[in-house]
């Protein structure tokens, strides 16, 4: 997924980068404190491991990735994102995540999580959970290059 550069032109290089001087000049240019910036990068950045709705989600955005790699390794290629979802969804390591997570573990409905789990893999706004350090190789120790996480995903 390509990011739309939101950074102004006047605050970045020719080769579209901007460092730590474009920065201060952007904040002192629009007045805005330090601190009030730092707070909204800290609040930007935030995700918090421990939360269960966040490790629900971190556990299949694993199993996700782990699919989406096991099918480079055999096929060479990647499957439809939607198709891989399905397979993650039917899996049986997801049913019981699924029931240990779910508030209503009687009304899992494969279609369904599939589908969500296609539309969370695609939104721009899961982009802070798709972090390096969130997720291993399967069975390893071994995190997950992030250029590989942004390739697959």
């Amino acid at each position: 997924m390509k990011d739309k550069n939101i950074i102004p032109r006047e605050y970045r290089r020719s080769d579209n980068t901007s460092d730590l001087d474009d920065i201060k000049r952007y904040l002192k240019d629009k007045e805005i404190k330090p601190e009030e910036a730092l707070k909204y990068i800290i609040e930007a950045s935030r995700v918090d491991p421990t939360h269960p709705r966040t490790q629900w989600k971190l556990l299949r955005f694993t199993m996700y990735l782990w699919e989406r790699l096991k099918e480079q390794d055999t096929m060479g290629k990647f499957r439809k994102k939607k198709d891989t979802c399905f397979e993650v969804v039917n899996q049986k390591k997801y049913k019981d995540l699924y029931s240990a997570f779910s508030f209503n573990p009687r009304k899992f409905d494969e279609l369904k999580e599939a589908t969500n789990l296609f539309k969370l893999v695609g939104d721009d706004r899961q982009t802070p959970f798709f972090k390096k350090r969130f997720y291993f190789y399967e069975k390893t120790k071994t995190n997950i290059p992030q250029d590989i996480i942004d390739k697959i995903r």
